[in-house]
């Protein structure tokens, strides 16, 4: 009699420990989504937080950058302002490179043909950066200085500066623009004759004691285009 009791209550407990094990295995189950779930929350936090920082780091970059430009901004401005100010007895004209630089043109107002100063806005020079010096005759001027410092090639300063030369000589009725080809020049005949020319100057070339040298004539009588 106690073996069919005991049979019988561990059948009528079968039911219950059945579903022990279902409640069991489905908190398994559910424990295992939530870890699922939660390791990609974190993952998409680490991510987001990845792509912030990222973000964070060139935003920092761009501000330093940006902060860089003002400085040298502000630099370019000041040495401009300087230029200007330092002599009540010059003039000073804004012109632009072919490149569109901004460049300042300097010249006594007594005499514009004593000497021409340029200074670029991204030029380094304390006062110029390209100057030219002349000769008056009348109605004839001759270069006798055109010089462009190193550090300022290529940046279109020269060719802005004779821009500027040659409207103003025509302005004033200066009929021709002469000037010397020095032997010392001669390794940078290749490019400063070419230079010359396409501003419609005569360019001649001569051997003076075993010396090649030069001379360039512009006439003025004629319109002559601006050279960009």
């Amino acid at each position: 009699m106690k073996n069919i009791i005991k049979t019988l209550r561990i059948i009528l407990m079968l039911p219950f420990i059945f579903l022990r094990m279902v409640i069991a295995a489905i908190i398994l189950i559910i424990k295992s989504i939530a870890r699922r779930i939660l390791k990609n929350e974190f993952e998409d936090d680490q991510k987001f937080l990845e792509i912030s920082d990222h973000k964070r780091t060139e935003l920092y970059k761009e501000n330093e950058i940006l902060i860089e430009r003002n400085k040298q901004l502000s630099k370019r401005l000041e040495r401009l302002k300087y230029i200007i100010e330092k002599d009540n007895n010059s003039k000073t004209e804004v012109s632009l490179t072919k490149n569109g630089e901004i460049v300042l043109i300097t010249y006594s107002q007594i005499n514009i043909f004593d000497k021409i100063c340029l200074s670029g806005e991204n030029g380094d020079g304390k006062s110029w950066d390209c100057v030219m010096s002349f000769k008056n005759y009348g109605s004839e001027i001759k270069i006798a200085d055109f010089v462009t410092k190193n550090d300022s090639e290529n940046k279109g300063y020269g060719r802005a500066l004779m821009n500027f030369v040659i409207a103003e000589a025509k302005r004033k009725n200066i009929k021709c623009i002469t000037g010397d080809l020095s032997s010392v020049d001669s390794d940078s005949y290749e490019w400063l004759i070419p230079f010359y020319e396409s501003f419609g100057f005569d360019c001649i070339l001569f051997n003076d004691d075993k010396k090649i040298r030069g001379s360039i004539r512009l006439m003025l009588e004629s319109p002559i285009k601006k050279v960009s």
